[in-house]
């Protein structure tokens, strides 16, 4: 299998423990420590492509996900300021039915640090020396809208704004126009003589 990326976009970053129910919330404020629990209120962060995790407030104030040591420190908290965010690496990504991915997020400076959520359910880095073992913390990442926190597989069509659709769907579905195509003919047909006439038996859709 080919590996995949993230996709950049608004997320809601779940828990996996618990099957997801738990969620990273949106701070209420700058310089304290980022923290998980269930409340209804919107907790969207923005993902970018270079791996920044930015969440807004009301006013669009930028809540940049970051540590406080350059190397990071190994159970350190996760906090936030207006900028010098952190660029993290989104570690194994896969996508899922039910249109999530999951993966885990890793400090980049070469520290091989996670994102772990402790026991008063702060969010702190926590090292791992194998980063193949299978007890890295894994986060759910769930699209959602940027404002109304509304989740993209709720929406109508259930697409993605960030995702392009899966090459085998798209196979599928020129199979299925063609078999409709032909049906088409083959019903025309038999309703008269229309030898020579290809033009005239297709749809009104495929008509120039």
């Amino acid at each position: 299998m080919s590996p995949i990326t993230l996709p950049p976009g608004f997320y809601e970053i779940h828990t996996h423990t618990d099957g997801g129910e738990t969620k990273v919330l949106t701070p209420e404020s700058f310089g304290i420590a980022i923290a998980t629990g269930t409340a209804s209120r919107s907790a969207a962060w923005q993902i970018s492509s270079d791996g920044l995790i930015v969440a807004f407030d009301k006013s669009g104030t930028e809540y940049q996900t970051l540590t406080n040591n350059k190397p990071c420190i190994n159970g350190e908290e996760v906090t936030t300021e207006k900028e010098g965010g952190m660029r993290w690496i989104i570690y194994g990504v896969e996508h899922h039915l039910g249109n999530f991915w999951t993966g885990s997020i890793m400090t980049c400076d070469g520290t091989k640090l996670f994102w772990n959520v402790d026991s008063y359910d702060k969010v702190r880095l926590e090292y791992f020396k194998d980063v193949c073992i299978q007890n890295i913390p894994l986060f759910h990442f769930i699209p959602v809208g940027p404002s109304d926190g509304k989740p993209l597989n709720q929406l109508p069509g259930n697409k993605f704004r960030f995702e392009n659709p899966p090459m085998g769907i798209g196979i599928l579905e020129t199979i299925i126009t063609l078999i409709i195509l032909n049906l088409y003919i083959i019903l025309e047909m038999s309703r008269g003589n229309h030898a020579g006439k290809l033009t005239e038996l297709l749809p009104p859709w495929l008509r120039k």
